[in-house]
């Protein structure tokens, strides 16, 4: 059990504070150091290329470039450094933006507009672990295909068998459903080889592996697919979720605001119904509604006959009727 009282002599130690601030420099943070050994400008090299690239094509060489600027050494020299760090200072924690799953674990080495990079490790009993924890659950173990194009390239393999996956992507005015996701040949991976994944179309997740596993995975921020498309194994289509950020905060912030049953919040929500994406504008007026029936009913009515988007007119007629006699009238 953690003293508490032994915590506070140290945070309050002079000496400490002095070796945890100068450890927190921008020359010894994690990402001053990624950019003293140059990885940060190869890597805005490339961050450069791909944001002239309009989306049409593929930018797999590209994410292969960035992936081939941190080498081996460089991931030892960096992660050497941090350890040496941790045992030296009772306070250090690594100053980096980190990768936390109940598989992976990592840190964020590179994050612009355009590229992110992570460094990232699974082992194999982190890996059984959560395989027995699903199985004495009961949940059905399920693969999520990305809307972004990300490259995996593996600096150690674990000797892993990788399970491949593939589903026609959907584009941005396309239904959301009717998609089946097929299962690829499993494929045994090396050290140093690479996969690449392209958004809304390629999915990949490790089947088993007999030692730990490293590597370097390369995402292109600009989503390709405006969804992230999460399947059930027998490739059934289970649920869908924005994949551009920005998208994805305005979902959960919506439900947020409904969870809170704050009207208030109503007017604000509503701005927003001229979302490109249609699944946003729907949970938007579906959240409003759960909010207030009354508030509501003038952004369904407009929806089910101006929405672009077939299924959004669909559910909002199908809303409206639900509500009842005297505002199914209204239409």
């Amino acid at each position: 059990m953690r003293n508490p009282t032994r915590i506070i002599e140290i945070c309050d130690d002079t000496e400490h504070q002095r070796s945890f601030l100068k450890l927190s420099s921008r020359e010894l943070r994690l990402d001053g150091r990624v950019e003293s050994l140059g990885i940060a400008k190869a890597l805005s090299n490339v961050s450069s290329k791909i944001s002239k690239n309009d989306g049409g094509e593929s930018v797999e060489h590209l994410l292969r470039e960035a992936a081939d600027a941190i080498g081996e050494d460089d991931v030892a020299e960096l992660l050497g450094e941090e350890l040496n760090r941790f045992s030296s200072s009772l306070l250090y924690a690594v100053p980096a933006r980190t990768v936390d799953s109940d598989i992976f674990s990592g840190l964020v080495l590179f994050d612009d507009n355009v590229l992110r990079v992570s460094l990232v490790a699974a082992g194999p009993m982190a890996h059984r672990i959560k395989i027995h924890r699903r199985n004495s659950l009961g949940k059905q173990l399920g693969v999520t295909i990305q809307g972004t194009d990300s490259l995996v390239s593996f600096i150690r393999s674990g000797d892993a068998k990788l399970s491949l996956w593939s589903a026609e992507p959907f584009l941005h005015n396309d239904e959301l459903c009717g998609r089946r996701m097929k299962r690829l040949p499993d494929k045994h991976i090396a050290d140093g080889e690479a996969i690449f994944l392209e958004g809304g179309s390629k999915g990949m997740s490790i089947a088993s592996c007999s030692s730990p596993i490293l590597f370097v995975i390369v995402t292109r921020n600009t989503p390709r697919s405006p969804v992230n498309a999460h399947y059930e194994l027998e490739g059934e289509l289970h649920s869908c979720t924005a994949s551009e950020m920005k998208s994805s905060r305005i979902q959960i912030l919506a439900t947020l605001v409904r969870e809170l049953k704050c009207e208030d919040g109503i007017d604000a929500l509503a701005q927003l119904l001229s979302h490109p994406d249609h699944f946003v504008r729907w949970q938007l007026l579906r959240e409003i509604t759960a909010l207030c029936i009354d508030a509501a009913l003038p952004h369904l009515l407009r929806a089910a006959k101006t929405d672009p988007h077939v299924q959004v007119r669909n559910a909002a007629k199908l809303t409206i009727e639900m509500i009842g006699e005297e505002y199914g009238n209204a239409t």
